[in-house]
């Protein structure tokens, strides 16, 4: 797990909010929450982050930035269709904020649950 994805998880467990990671749903989820949040935790770099990179920026081998968005876009509407409520947070947010995820977080489970 990566840096930001644990420190996701550290909130997560002194919130006492249980969760499982990387569980087998289209994307592999990051963190999975029952019933049907999925959170993607998007590293600035692997994920290209718009904040540092232009669209055809090349990033991993010869996936330019639009081809990242594009594929991660897919990923949420498809798991969206499938009825599952996806949150994406990017590395610098939780590193500059976490605590603002966490609450985002707590809200979409608190909507989730009425």
């Amino acid at each position: 797990d990566s840096k930001p994805e644990k420190a996701i998880q550290r909130m997560l467990n002194v919130a006492k909010i249980k969760f499982k990671k990387h569980i087998p749903v289209r994307g592999q989820p990051d963190i999975f929450i029952e019933p049907n949040i999925a959170i993607f935790v998007d590293g600035d770099y692997w994920h290209a982050n718009p904040k540092f990179y232009k669209p055809n920026d090349v990033i991993i081998g010869k996936k330019t930035a639009k081809d990242i968005w594009k594929k991660d876009k897919q990923t949420t509407a498809k798991n969206e269709k499938q009825g599952y409520e996806v949150l994406r947070f990017w590395e610098h947010k939780i590193n500059d904020n976490p605590e603002k995820c966490l609450r985002k977080i707590i809200k979409i489970i608190n909507e989730s649950r009425r």
